[in-house]
């Protein structure tokens, strides 16, 4: 934590305030007893004099040498008091020589006024007052002289006042200096937990397995952890660009380009947010995959005062996952050419005479080989779709969606589920692809009809909804969390339930929908809760397809 300097305290004697005073002081009162013998009047008091001098020389050279920053502020008044009385004696002494010597009672009054508290200033007053009424005596007896009088009283009440007016001032001036020192140790405090803090956040950032990089809204200030440097050299990002965007930067697909104006960094800097994008960065040929997310920093006032970025080095994971889909897709297709040949003996052996028992071994292996190319075909069919290039044209959704769902009423009807589909007398024509439009469809149904429960229902609806078709398949069953939502379009991605409940499937069904449903143009998107059913929403967009259906018809 930073060093924080202590704000000095206004309650603290200040012992060069107080030796300056007492040099003024001492000053004064000597000039003006070196005016009165100068200059003497009649009966000058010569011995009053000198022996008022040395007392006062002799005071105030003692005042000068004590530590009063080590000493109470109470004890200033005994000094000013003791100031007071001199000046009163001088005054009675030498008013006939130098009517000018009660002035100096002013020093000491209005020194206790601003130094000290009420109690000390009203008892200077009161000591005032009381050596004005000494004063009074030792002029002439009462009321022999009241031009005298009348003087001295003005003399006391308008120091007495100004006295008042001093002190009313000083306290407002210390309450005043204790906000503001009481700001400024705030300030300092908040400065100080605001420098660990960055210290802590600093470590954090250098220690996550992630860059993480952040610029203010005007680009003035930046903050890089190592891992972060390391990927911007790899993006080809410079510190003079403006955009700050990289020259090495590509999609998904590792060759197109990303233009500056769509990296993450200058759109999260305009507040726009982006989870999980996959980018490729780096040389051609050196390339790494990352993970990068943008969130716009904004204030709780909601002002955005500048963007982050995270980025994860995902290459392993990438290439992982390729071998993973390069490899079944291997399989599948090695399998396939020897269940052909499996598939076209079982046909010749209809054609033979066999007895029961005969018959019902072929049965029992026509099955096996029938469910085995099911789920060649459920493997193969995201490496189908991926490399397929969709051929458009104008299909009524509605006849499309009632004809795959009678397709489905059989094998649901074994489970007693029942699937009500969308109104057979409405059309709705929309530009798709139609064998695999089919597919989609396919793959949202057959998901929906595993996690239902037995016994369970199935609404299939279709409407538009801003220049777009959508498509509803809303189940009842087992429903999903908010996690196994979020992964439920990854391909081979299964969900725990599906997992304990031993359900078929290799995780690739949702994930092939979705690759189809944006080769339309369009997305899928789940809306679900764990134990209430899932929604299935797929949106095909009419504006943008429309466009590519009609140039392709």
């Amino acid at each position: 934590m930073a060093n924080v300097n202590t704000a000095p305290s206004w309650h603290a004697p200040h012992a060069g305030f107080i030796r300056v005073l007492v040099v003024l002081f001492t000053i004064a009162a000597l000039v003006v007893i070196a005016m009165t013998l100068a200059y003497p009047g009649p009966d000058p008091h010569t011995i009053v004099l000198v022996s008022a001098g040395i007392s006062l020389v002799a005071l105030n050279i003692v005042a000068f040498t004590l530590p009063w920053g080590r000493l109470p502020r109470r004890h200033t008044f005994w000094l000013a008091l003791a100031q007071l009385v001199i000046t009163i004696l001088l005054a009675g002494t030498l008013y006939q020589t130098n009517n000018a010597i009660p002035l100096l009672a002013l020093i000491p009054v209005l020194w206790i006024a601003f130094q000290l508290d009420w109690p000390h200033t009203i008892a200077i007053i009161v000591a005032l007052g009381l050596g004005c009424i000494a004063f009074w005596l030792i002029v002439e007896p009462m009321p022999s002289r009241p031009r005298v009088i009348v003087a001295i009283s003005v003399f006391y009440f308008v120091v007495a006042s100004l006295a008042i007016l001093t002190q009313a001032n000083a306290d407002a001036l210390r309450r005043s200096r204790a906000i503001a020192e009481e700001a400024w140790r705030s300030q300092q405090d908040a400065l100080a937990s605001a420098e660990s803090n960055a210290a802590v956040m600093r470590a954090i950032a250098h220690g996550v397995d992630a860059a993480v990089f952040f610029a203010s809204q005007d680009r003035s200030s930046t903050f890089a952890n190592q891992r972060a440097q390391e990927l911007g050299r790899r993006m080809g990002v410079s510190a003079q660009d403006p955009t700050w965007a990289g020259h090495e930067v590509y999609g998904p697909d590792r060759v197109t380009p990303i233009p500056p104006e769509d990296q993450l960094l200058p759109r999260a800097l305009q507040g726009e947010y982006a989870t999980e994008s996959l980018q490729w960065v780096g040389e051609p040929g050196a390339q790494h995959a990352v993970s990068v997310s943008s969130l716009p920093a904004v204030t709780e006032a909601g002002e955005q005062v500048g963007a982050v970025i995270v980025a994860h080095d995902i290459t392993n994971l990438v290439e992982a996952l390729h071998a993973a889909e390069s490899f079944s897709a291997t399989v599948a297709h090695e399998l396939r050419t020897p269940l052909t040949s499996i598939v076209g003996y079982l046909d010749l052996l209809e054609t033979d005479d066999l007895d029961e028992t005969g018959r019902e071994f072929l049965r029992r292996a026509q099955q096996g080989v029938t469910s085995l190319s099911a789920k060649l075909r459920e493997l193969l069919e995201p490496f189908e779709v991926a490399g397929a290039s969709p051929t458009f044209s104008f299909i009524d959704v509605v006849d499309l969606l009632r004809r795959r769902v009678n397709h489905w009423r059989e094998s649901a009807g074994t489970r007693g589920i029942v699937i009500e589909g969308p109104d057979g007398s409405s059309r709705l024509q929309v530009p798709l692809d139609r064998e695999l439009a089919e597919r989609m469809v396919d793959a949202v149904l057959s998901n929906a009809v595993k996690f239902s429960a037995s016994g369970g229902r199935i609404e299939v609806a279709v409407d538009t909804h801003e220049n777009s078709a959508r498509i509803t398949v809303t189940d009842h069953g087992l429903g999903m969390t908010r996690e196994e939502t979020r992964h439920a379009f990854e391909r081979f991605y299964r969900a725990p339930t599906a997992i304990r409940r031993a359900l078929p499937g290799f995780g690739l069904g949702l994930a092939t929908a979705l690759s189809i449903a944006q080769a339309h143009g369009g997305t899928i998107r789940l809306e679900s809760a764990a134990g209430a059913g899932t929604t299935a929403i797929v949106e095909i967009s009419l504006t943008q397809v429309g466009v590519a259906a009609r140039g392709s018809s």
